[in-house]
Protein backbone atom coordinates (compact mmCIF):
# COMPACT_ATOMS: atom_id res chain seq x y z
CA UNK A 1 0.00 0.00 0.00
CA UNK A 2 2.77 2.40 0.94
CA UNK A 3 4.58 1.60 -2.31
CA UNK A 4 1.42 2.28 -4.28
CA UNK A 5 0.92 5.59 -2.50
CA UNK A 6 4.50 6.56 -3.15
CA UNK A 7 4.13 5.64 -6.81
CA UNK A 8 0.87 7.60 -7.07
CA UNK A 9 2.45 10.63 -5.42
CA UNK A 10 5.46 10.47 -7.71
CA UNK A 11 3.24 10.09 -10.75
CA UNK A 12 1.09 13.01 -9.62
CA UNK A 13 4.14 15.23 -9.15
CA UNK A 14 5.46 14.19 -12.55
CA UNK A 15 2.14 15.08 -14.21
CA UNK A 16 2.15 18.47 -12.45
CA UNK A 17 5.70 19.07 -13.65
CA UNK A 18 4.83 18.21 -17.24
CA UNK A 19 1.68 20.35 -17.28
CA UNK A 20 3.09 23.47 -15.64
CA UNK A 21 2.39 26.67 -17.56
CA UNK A 22 5.88 27.88 -16.66
CA UNK A 23 8.92 26.31 -18.25
CA UNK A 24 10.47 23.71 -15.96
CA UNK A 25 13.33 21.21 -16.17
CA UNK A 26 15.61 18.95 -14.16
CA UNK A 27 19.40 18.82 -14.50
CA UNK A 28 21.77 16.18 -13.25
CA UNK A 29 24.86 17.08 -11.25
CA UNK A 30 26.76 17.64 -14.49
CA UNK A 31 24.27 20.21 -15.73
CA UNK A 32 22.68 17.93 -18.34
CA UNK A 33 18.95 18.12 -19.01
CA UNK A 34 17.27 15.01 -17.61
CA UNK A 35 13.65 16.10 -17.91
CA UNK A 36 11.86 19.05 -19.47
CA UNK A 37 8.21 20.04 -19.71
CA UNK A 38 6.30 21.16 -22.78
CA UNK A 39 6.28 24.82 -21.77
CA UNK A 40 10.07 24.92 -21.62
CA UNK A 41 10.31 23.34 -25.07
CA UNK A 42 7.86 25.89 -26.47
CA UNK A 43 9.77 28.76 -24.90
CA UNK A 44 12.98 27.77 -26.66
CA UNK A 45 11.35 26.46 -29.82
CA UNK A 46 13.07 23.09 -29.36
CA UNK A 47 11.75 19.57 -28.99
CA UNK A 48 12.22 17.42 -25.90
CA UNK A 49 14.63 15.21 -27.83
CA UNK A 50 16.78 18.23 -28.75
CA UNK A 51 17.12 19.17 -25.07
CA UNK A 52 17.53 15.89 -23.19
CA UNK A 53 21.13 15.00 -22.31
CA UNK A 54 22.25 18.37 -23.57
CA UNK A 55 24.35 20.57 -21.30
CA UNK A 56 22.65 23.76 -20.08
CA UNK A 57 25.69 25.84 -21.00
CA UNK A 58 24.56 25.93 -24.63
CA UNK A 59 21.96 28.52 -23.60
CA UNK A 60 24.51 30.70 -21.81
CA UNK A 61 28.01 29.83 -20.63
CA UNK A 62 27.38 31.28 -17.16
CA UNK A 63 24.49 28.85 -16.61
CA UNK A 64 26.98 25.96 -16.50
CA UNK A 65 28.69 27.48 -13.46
CA UNK A 66 25.34 28.37 -11.91
CA UNK A 67 24.06 24.80 -12.28
CA UNK A 68 27.26 23.40 -10.75
CA UNK A 69 26.92 25.80 -7.83
CA UNK A 70 23.29 24.84 -7.28
CA UNK A 71 24.16 21.15 -7.42
CA UNK A 72 26.79 21.54 -4.73
CA UNK A 73 24.69 23.55 -2.30
CA UNK A 74 24.72 21.71 1.00
CA UNK A 75 21.28 22.18 2.50
CA UNK A 76 21.63 19.78 5.43
CA UNK A 77 21.18 20.89 9.00
CA UNK A 78 17.96 22.78 8.24
CA UNK A 79 19.70 25.31 6.01
CA UNK A 80 17.31 27.34 3.91
CA UNK A 81 17.16 26.59 0.18
CA UNK A 82 18.93 29.10 -2.01
CA UNK A 83 17.64 30.01 -5.46
CA UNK A 84 20.15 31.09 -8.08
CA UNK A 85 18.95 33.01 -11.11
CA UNK A 86 20.33 34.43 -14.33
CA UNK A 87 18.97 36.06 -17.47
CA UNK A 88 19.95 35.16 -21.01
CA UNK A 89 18.92 36.01 -24.55
CA UNK A 90 17.90 33.29 -26.98
CA UNK A 91 16.57 33.45 -30.53
CA UNK A 92 13.22 31.70 -30.80
CA UNK A 93 11.52 31.39 -34.16
CA UNK A 94 13.60 34.22 -35.57
CA UNK A 95 12.93 36.56 -32.67
CA UNK A 96 15.28 37.39 -29.83
CA UNK A 97 13.72 36.68 -26.43
CA UNK A 98 14.97 37.29 -22.90
CA UNK A 99 14.52 34.51 -20.33
CA UNK A 100 15.18 34.28 -16.61
CA UNK A 101 16.21 30.89 -15.25
CA UNK A 102 16.04 30.07 -11.54
CA UNK A 103 17.91 27.02 -10.25
CA UNK A 104 17.64 25.19 -6.94
CA UNK A 105 18.99 21.95 -5.48
CA UNK A 106 16.32 19.23 -5.38
CA UNK A 107 17.63 17.32 -2.35
CA UNK A 108 19.60 17.77 0.83
CA UNK A 109 22.52 15.75 -0.44
CA UNK A 110 25.84 17.54 -0.75
CA UNK A 111 25.65 17.03 -4.51
CA UNK A 112 22.28 16.54 -6.18
CA UNK A 113 20.08 17.07 -9.20
CA UNK A 114 18.96 20.61 -9.89
CA UNK A 115 15.47 21.83 -10.64
CA UNK A 116 14.92 24.88 -12.77
CA UNK A 117 12.15 27.28 -13.80
CA UNK A 118 12.27 29.43 -16.91
CA UNK A 119 10.26 32.61 -17.45
CA UNK A 120 9.99 34.83 -20.52
CA UNK A 121 10.85 38.31 -19.19
CA UNK A 122 11.24 40.06 -22.55
CA UNK A 123 8.38 42.49 -21.92
CA UNK A 124 9.59 43.19 -18.38
CA UNK A 125 13.15 43.91 -19.48
CA UNK A 126 12.04 46.04 -22.43
CA UNK A 127 9.70 48.06 -20.20
CA UNK A 128 12.48 48.56 -17.66
CA UNK A 129 14.85 49.67 -20.43
CA UNK A 130 12.27 52.05 -21.89
CA UNK A 131 11.71 53.60 -18.47
CA UNK A 132 15.45 54.01 -17.97
CA UNK A 133 15.78 55.61 -21.42
CA UNK A 134 12.85 57.93 -20.72
CA UNK A 135 14.36 58.92 -17.36
CA UNK A 136 17.72 59.59 -18.99
CA UNK A 137 16.09 61.67 -21.74
CA UNK A 138 14.10 63.66 -19.16
CA UNK A 139 17.24 64.32 -17.12
CA UNK A 140 19.13 65.45 -20.23
CA UNK A 141 16.22 67.72 -21.24
CA UNK A 142 16.06 69.23 -17.74
CA UNK A 143 19.83 69.81 -17.75
CA UNK A 144 19.69 71.43 -21.21
CA UNK A 145 16.79 73.64 -20.10
CA UNK A 146 18.72 74.69 -17.00
CA UNK A 147 21.78 75.56 -19.09
CA UNK A 148 19.62 77.51 -21.55
CA UNK A 149 17.94 79.51 -18.80
CA UNK A 150 21.29 80.26 -17.19
CA UNK A 151 22.71 81.40 -20.52
CA UNK A 152 19.67 83.52 -21.38
CA UNK A 153 19.63 84.99 -17.89
CA UNK A 154 23.27 86.00 -18.21
CA UNK A 155 22.87 87.33 -21.75
CA UNK A 156 19.85 89.42 -20.74
CA UNK A 157 21.07 90.54 -17.34
CA UNK A 158 24.21 92.28 -18.64
CA UNK A 159 22.61 94.52 -21.31
CA UNK A 160 19.57 95.25 -19.15
CA UNK A 161 21.83 96.29 -16.29
CA UNK A 162 23.66 98.65 -18.64
CA UNK A 163 20.37 100.01 -19.95
CA UNK A 164 19.07 100.61 -16.43
CA UNK A 165 22.31 102.35 -15.53
CA UNK A 166 21.98 104.72 -18.48
CA UNK A 167 18.34 105.36 -17.58
CA UNK A 168 19.31 106.25 -14.03
CA UNK A 169 21.89 108.72 -15.35
CA UNK A 170 19.31 110.07 -17.77
CA UNK A 171 16.81 110.56 -14.94
CA UNK A 172 19.42 112.25 -12.77
CA UNK A 173 20.35 114.69 -15.53
CA UNK A 174 17.50 114.75 -18.09
CA UNK A 175 17.86 116.83 -21.27
CA UNK A 176 16.23 120.22 -21.20
CA UNK A 177 12.49 119.94 -21.60
CA UNK A 178 12.29 116.22 -20.66
CA UNK A 179 12.24 116.48 -16.88
CA UNK A 180 8.44 116.48 -16.56
CA UNK A 181 8.03 113.45 -18.80
CA UNK A 182 10.47 111.08 -17.05
CA UNK A 183 9.35 109.53 -13.80
CA UNK A 184 11.27 107.32 -11.31
CA UNK A 185 8.95 105.53 -8.83
CA UNK A 186 9.10 107.06 -5.35
CA UNK A 187 12.28 108.88 -6.30
CA UNK A 188 14.25 105.60 -6.34
CA UNK A 189 16.70 104.39 -8.96
CA UNK A 190 15.66 101.95 -11.66
CA UNK A 191 18.07 99.19 -10.66
CA UNK A 192 15.91 96.45 -9.15
CA UNK A 193 12.71 98.51 -9.61
CA UNK A 194 10.20 99.03 -12.40
CA UNK A 195 8.68 101.93 -14.30
CA UNK A 196 5.11 102.83 -13.40
CA UNK A 197 2.92 100.98 -15.96
CA UNK A 198 0.69 104.04 -16.28
CA UNK A 199 3.47 106.27 -17.57
CA UNK A 200 4.48 106.59 -21.25
CA UNK A 201 8.04 107.67 -21.76
CA UNK A 202 8.33 110.09 -24.66
CA UNK A 203 11.46 109.16 -26.57
CA UNK A 204 11.49 111.91 -29.17
CA UNK A 205 14.01 114.05 -27.29
CA UNK A 206 16.26 111.02 -26.73
CA UNK A 207 16.21 109.31 -30.08
CA UNK A 208 15.31 112.25 -32.24
CA UNK A 209 12.29 110.32 -33.56
CA UNK A 210 8.63 109.86 -32.78
CA UNK A 211 8.78 106.50 -31.01
CA UNK A 212 6.94 105.98 -27.72
CA UNK A 213 7.69 103.54 -24.92
CA UNK A 214 4.67 101.91 -23.27
CA UNK A 215 5.74 99.94 -20.14
CA UNK A 216 2.23 98.53 -19.80
CA UNK A 217 2.69 96.58 -23.05
CA UNK A 218 5.84 94.85 -21.83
Amino acid sequence: MDMCRAFSCTNFMFMMFKNMSEGAFVLDEQGMFQSVNQSFCEQLGLSEGELLDREIGFLKADLRKLAHKASNLNRTGGARAVNLSSEFTYDTNGRSRIFRITLSSLSEDEQSDVGGLCSDVTAEVETRQNLENAKKAAEETAAARSRLLQMIGHELRTPLTVMLGYLELFLDQPPEGCGDQLVAPDGMGLAGSRVDPGVDLEQSHVCGGGGRFDPGAV
